[in-house]
């Protein structure tokens, strides 16, 4: 049997807490592989102003292609609409095979928003939960049957990379080299308010 792990997320951009994270659940809970998601349209984010879905995934690509045990999965930036987890999950179980276990790794900053998620009752039996810490976020509410991870110093977020581009601040030490590179090439967040 499959130990698969599935990373969603906006990845607005993709940084080197995003990798630090898959690699560390990764080796903890000795998965076969993780398949990074980007979402197509985020459902908490439907008005927020957000990179194309094509550019946040390319650079998902670009961070993670080092490394032969993650993979990007264009499935919901294919699907039309809101890109919705228990429809991936479904999704990836078909495409896969139903005999794998499907681990879900989330920020302890999701937890809050989880009873708000498409079907949520129903997606708890078919993944299991892996709560990593986030900086200013406990793990209380955590789901059911969820795993918890405890990282150490992982206090990068994607809006403070977005901020600092706008700033003209460095972000060197935040996204891997290629990611910087393809943000510079593509001009990205500079003129966002």
């Amino acid at each position: 049997m499959k130990r698969i792990g599935v990373f969603g997320g906006t990845f607005d951009p993709i940084h080197n807490g995003h990798i630090t994270i898959a690699e560390e659940v990764f080796k903890e809970l000795s998965l076969d592989k993780i398949i990074f998601v980007p979402a197509h349209i985020p459902p908490h984010k439907l008005h927020a102003k957000i990179a194309s879905a094509q550019d946040r995934y390319n650079m998902v690509k670009l961070a993670v292609g080092y490394n032969d045990n993650f993979e990007v999965s264009d499935i919901e930036i294919n699907r039309e609409g809101p890109s919705y987890s228990i429809d991936t999950i479904k999704e990836l179980k078909e495409n896969i095979g139903t005999d794998s276990e499907f681990y879900f790794l989330i920020g302890s900053d999701s937890i809050a928003e989880l009873k708000y998620w498409k079907d949520f009752n129903s997606l708890l039996k078919i993944v299991k939960f892996v709560v990593v810490n986030r900086p200013r976020y406990s793990f209380e509410g955590m789901p059911k049957g969820a795993l918890r991870i405890q990282l150490r110093g992982i206090d990068i977020s994607s809006s403070k990379i977005r901020n600092r581009i706008r700033e003209k601040e460095p972000i060197d030490s935040l996204v891997p080299e290629k990611v910087k590179e393809y943000i510079i090439k593509k001009r990205l967040y500079k003129d966002e308010k």
